[in-house]
């Protein structure tokens, strides 16, 4: 059976409740990879993040990024760290890439040692919840720039794509390797080749579980010859085999779908979103989505418009019952706006056409936006506002503002302004906390002691578009955290859940990923445990797939994703 488990909380430091006082991450000590670039962050699947860094070896080789040792700190939904300063380490593991929660409050960092130019080497590593640092993991040779991302495998593992060299011309490709729980390679040594070597750059790249243990990954081309660029996106199984038009292709080479993918995004069992801007009505640019099954063929008729207003700035994300919500910059009106529109599992557009606005920004600029869900079906937009140089002595901004599940604007315009240092902001990132709070962490150029250096913040915002006052987290000390994530995944058979011991009980609802109700049942007060059959209200055997446990007690409601495999 899977299980169901809520993190324990720990009780810190309030968070703070000015907008020229945010959470310091790092300290002027410590060097970290936002010096030359973000710094890849994750949520800890329990209410907080992580943030791998790198910092000087004490005994650092000679031109090297091996001269860098990797920490991972960790900042819970109450603001503190509960790992001891500066957080588990791992000697000359280089530059942090990307990072990917395991679902029990751990992750898996992927990192580039570059040793002498072109080449460098990939590594891998896990921390777990404890703040215990595996070992490295070797992936193979990286190009110099040592782009890479990571995804859960469901089961304790991660599968890391990344920039490869190639030999023996320097060209650069893209591998992919999958660790198990185990620290062991699934793969050949070197992984799988995605793509030939090649001279091409490479962007864009991303990836996404398919729900059972294997993922998707999407990049995009633009060759050295100049040209168009070409938009690829390929599904590797759990096996490490690719699946559907690709695995009859020779090695190296895949299915182009079009000219650009932006963004893909996990939608059930061996499905996958793809947005991107290309040309929509009347071959005007616009934002563009398509649903893609496990052999990458679209599953709509023709691709959706979402907005016909082709933004640079745009988020995504799940909003639950197989539904994303999209939120993008508009500037196509004489005023600076934010707007969002809900795409239903089948394609079409639950607000109106043009979407419905968020905010109005007085600035002259949007960028920098990071998206997390409100805990009710909506989402909360950070972004950055870009004040004209001579109107005011800061002239940038943090923001949010927030769309509900039914697309209302929750908040006055302009939205709520949670950083007004005057400082340069970059790589704003969003995670869901508890009752519907985010936490928005970032990178700027100020210092906890004053004066200038890369440093990353954090603050925590509420449902209502304000500082969260209350003493050190809405958790009471030894209550349990109620974020809740299915281990491992897939189930065969049925669920099993571990609950919160709540005074008034538990609500349980059980929905298909089209939002249809399966089954629900009522937990009795102080129970901490409760289990699924697999079984919809009539006792028959749900098919497999992918579905969605509410859960709803006095912390507020908590979704959990469930796949079913058979």
């Amino acid at each position: 059976m899977a299980c169901l488990a809520w993190m324990p909380a720990r009780a810190h430091a309030q968070w703070p409740i000015d907008s020229l006082a945010a959470l310091p991450i790092t300290t002027p000590l410590q060097w970290s990879t936002p010096n030359t670039g973000p710094s890849p962050m994750c949520s800890d699947s329990a209410g907080g993040f992580l943030v791998p860094l790198a910092v000087y070896s004490s005994n650092p080789p000679t031109g090297s990024n091996s001269a860098f040792d990797m920490v991972v700190r960790r900042i819970d939904a109450s603001g503190g760290s509960p790992w001891a300063w500066p957080g588990p380490e791992s000697p000359r593991m280089g530059m942090p890439e990307a990072i990917a929660p395991d679902g029990l409050g751990g992750a898996w960092v992927a990192a580039d040692t570059t040793q002498a130019w072109p080449y460098g080497t990939m590594f891998a590593a896990h921390v777990s919840a404890a703040g215990i640092m595996g070992p490295k993991v070797v992936l193979g040779s990286s190009d110099y720039y040592g782009s890479a991302t990571a995804t859960s495998d469901g089961s304790g593992g991660v599968f890391v794509v990344y920039r490869s060299m190639e030999a023996p011309d320097y060209g650069t490709g893209l591998r992919i390797q999958h660790i198990g729980a185990d620290n062991a390679l699934k793969l050949a040594p070197g992984g799988l080749l995605l793509h030939g070597a090649s001279t091409d750059r490479f962007a864009s790249l991303e990836s996404c579980t398919d729900g059972h243990g294997g993922v998707f990954v999407s990049w995009t081309r633009y060759p050295s010859s100049g040209g168009g660029s070409s938009a690829y996106l390929v599904h590797v199984a759990s096996t490490g085999e690719l699946v559907g038009p690709a695995k009859d292709l020779p090695p190296g080479v895949v299915t182009s779908i079009g000219p650009r993918i932006e963004h893909i995004l996990s939608d059930g069992v061996d499905r996958v979103r793809a947005i991107w801007i290309g040309p929509g009505a009347n071959s005007a640019p616009a934002i563009l989505m398509q649903r893609l099954d496990a052999n990458c063929a679209p599953m709509w008729p023709s691709d959706v418009t979402v907005s016909g207003y082709a933004s640079s700035k745009y988020v995504i994300m799940n909003s639950g019952g197989g539904e994303v919500i999209v939120g993008w910059s508009d500037g196509s009106a004489s005023y600076l706006a934010i707007r969002a529109q809900r795409v239903g599992v089948d394609g079409s557009l639950r607000w109106p056409i043009g979407g419905v606005e968020v905010v109005r920004v007085p600035g002259n600029n949007i960028a920098q936006m990071a998206v997390a869900s409100d805990g009710s079906g909506g989402a909360m937009i950070g972004y950055v506002d870009y004040i004209p140089f001579g109107q005011i002595n800061s002239y940038i901004y943090y923001e949010a503002a927030r769309v509900t599940a039914d697309g209302v604007r929750a908040w006055p315009t302009p939205g709520f302004r949670f950083d007004a240092d005057a400082s340069f902001k970059t790589s704003l990132t969003a995670f869901p906390s508890f009752d519907g709070r985010v936490i928005f962490a970032w990178v700027d150029t100020r210092t906890p002691s004053g004066g200038s250096a890369y440093n990353i913040w954090a603050q925590l915002i509420t449902p209502k578009g304000a500082f969260y006052a209350g003493a050190a987290t809405g958790v009471p000390d030894g209550r349990a955290i109620s974020s809740v994530h299915a281990w491992p995944q897939p189930a065969a058979g049925g669920v099993e859940m571990a609950l919160p011991g709540d005074a008034g009980g538990s609500d349980v609802r059980l929905l298909d990923v089209a939002g249809r109700l399966v089954r629900e049942w009522h937990v009795p007060a102080g129970s901490t445990r409760t289990s699924w059959d697999a079984r919809d209200a009539k006792g028959a055997l749900v098919p497999p797939g992918l579905y969605l446990a509410r859960v709803k007690s006095s912390h507020g409601e908590q979704v959990a994703r469930v796949v079913i495999a058979r």
